[in-house]
């Protein structure tokens, strides 16, 4: 009995250990450990305080140019026209986003991704306020009224702005929307859905997105579309020529009381903000010069780095955000359903964020309930930006999420950090309106890349297609500059031209 009893043990110990190998297989087949990176900071560390604060700053850097760009570019269709109302709009982005990503870190999805202003509400915001009745007025004659300095016209009641009522009705339109994505996420719909739509779908239909929105972002390089080309071009180097170079960057280090060198992949991680730099340092070399006409009936005259420089000055050095900050709300119901339509091809590229942050934090697949905690919060993150008067909604930013892979940081605490900059910065007008200072040829550039949505559409196709992601980039990027350029020969840009 006792030699029978010993080899049933055995028996069920081997059972135990054979059962246990096949729950590790299925975790790192399910989270993709086994390819996941070699963290130096992993999801639940807490590095020291100063790290903290430098990567923190380091990926709200990252994704500073999206956040402020993503409502810049719906100035000229909100008939936006005042610079301080302008800084004010940035600000309230920076807030609202940071806001929404430390939601999404601490009870969505609990992964690091930061949010930021989504293109596909952009057709849909421009479509509602290119309605007759939110028509822009003509801003020289408008029946017997006055327009002031601000932006205000002298029948309209006292505080209202020309802009304000179509600001609202578009961020009450999403508002009302957003009930969609929280049904979505607080119900799990999703994940039945996504057994229907396959990521070849979702990549066209986020570059039709894209392309739709050229026709705001050719507006703002119609002043001198040279630059927005030198512009766009450096951007594309950066991004799939100079990728894999790295700058040495030397430093003091504390623990070892040496001099050490670290290296940077400064043109991968920051290509918009880099050429935004290096064109407004160009366009103001151009201005002190005067090479750039003074006139401003001239071509040419909206690439000076001196017609904004008011903005700054005249910005608020505090103000606090808050619902309703810009007037009432009001619905669009037509447009309800094009935010429904446009919050769920966002959800959709989230999803792909969503694997590809875990993959990179080591984490398991987020499937089923972080899943639906993710698109919720998500779902928040639009509720708060209509009820701020953002006329755009959030959606996870996949830069950062790069931004993991190459510095092998991962940290929860990380993101919290930047999250809170990101609110601090919304705090400070003045700050937000250095981007409104950029001249608008270098805002249509930078705008470009984000409004052409290659990251999200090679993300899809290469899930689906099997393409190398080296490969699918250089497609992409090759196919979203010929729509800008040919773009670009359209009557408008033409009629900008410079006379022969």
């Amino acid at each position: 009995m006792t030699a029978e009893k010993e080899a049933e043990v055995n028996e069920l110990g081997a059972l135990k250990d054979h059962n246990h190998d096949d729950e590790v297989k299925e975790t790192e087949a399910n989270s993709g450990s086994g390819s996941a990176l070699r963290l130096t900071y992993g999801l639940n560390d807490k590095p020291s305080w100063y790290l903290t604060l430098l990567m923190g700053f380091q990926h709200f850097v990252i994704m500073s140019s999206g956040c402020a760009f993503g409502v810049i570019i719906l100035f000229d269709a909100a008939c936006v026209q005042d610079e301080v109302d302008k800084s004010n709009l940035i600000a309230s982005s920076f807030f609202v986003m940071g806001i929404t990503t430390f939601v999404q870190c601490t009870l969505g999805t609990r992964l690091p991704i930061a949010q930021g202003p989504s293109i596909v509400f952009y057709p849909v915001a421009i479509g509602i306020m290119a309605g007759d009745s939110l028509e822009c007025p003509d801003l020289q004659v408008k029946d017997n009224a006055t327009l002031h300095h601000n932006g205000t016209l002298a029948f309209s009641q006292p505080g209202e702005k020309i802009w304000h009522r179509r600001v609202g009705q578009v961020a009450g339109t999403i508002a009302a929307g957003s009930i969609v994505q929280l049904l979505i996420g607080s119900t799990g719909v999703m994940s039945h859905l996504l057994r229907f739509v396959s990521p070849l779908v979702v990549a066209p239909t986020i570059f039709l997105i894209g392309f739709s929105v050229m026709g705001a972002v050719l507006n703002l390089c119609a002043p001198q579309f040279y630059i927005s080309i030198v512009c766009c071009i450096l951007i594309i180097v950066f991004t799939y020529v100079l990728d894999r170079v790295k700058i040495p960057i030397p430093y003091f280090s504390i623990r070892n009381r040496k001099p050490l060198v670290t290296r940077f992949a400064a043109f991968s991680t920051l290509p918009i903000l880099l050429s935004m730099a290096i064109m407004y340092a160009l366009c103001h070399l151009l201005t002190v010069t005067n090479v750039l006409p003074s006139s401003p009936e001239a071509w040419g005259y909206g690439a000076r780095t001196d017609i904004k420089s008011s903005a700054v000055l005249n910005a608020g050095w505090f103000r606090v955000p808050h619902p309703l900050q810009f007037g009432s709300l009001s619905v669009n119901g037509p447009g309800v359903v094009a935010v429904g339509c446009a919050i769920l091809v966002s959800i959709m590229e989230s999803i792909g964020d969503y694997v590809t942050c875990a993959k990179f934090c080591g984490s398991p697949r987020p499937v089923g309930f972080p899943m639906n905690r993710g698109i919720a919060a998500e779902g928040f993150g639009c509720f708060l930006s209509g009820l701020f008067g953002l006329p755009v909604g959030p959606t996870s930013y996949s830069n950062n999420i790069a931004a993991i892979s190459m510095t092998k940081v991962a940290s929860r605490r990380v993101m919290h950090a930047t999250s809170a900059i990101m609110v601090i910065f919304g705090l400070f007008p003045k700050l937000s309106a250095l981007f409104v200072c950029v001249p608008d040829p270098i805002t249509a550039a930078c705008c470009w890349q984000p409004s052409a949505s290659s990251a999200a559409s090679q993300r899809a196709a290469s899930v689906a297609s099997g393409w190398t992601d080296r490969g699918t980039r250089s497609c992409s990027a090759s196919v979203s500059s010929l729509a800008w350029l040919c773009r670009c020969r359209s009557k408008r840009a033409v009629t900008a031209m410079p006379p022969q």
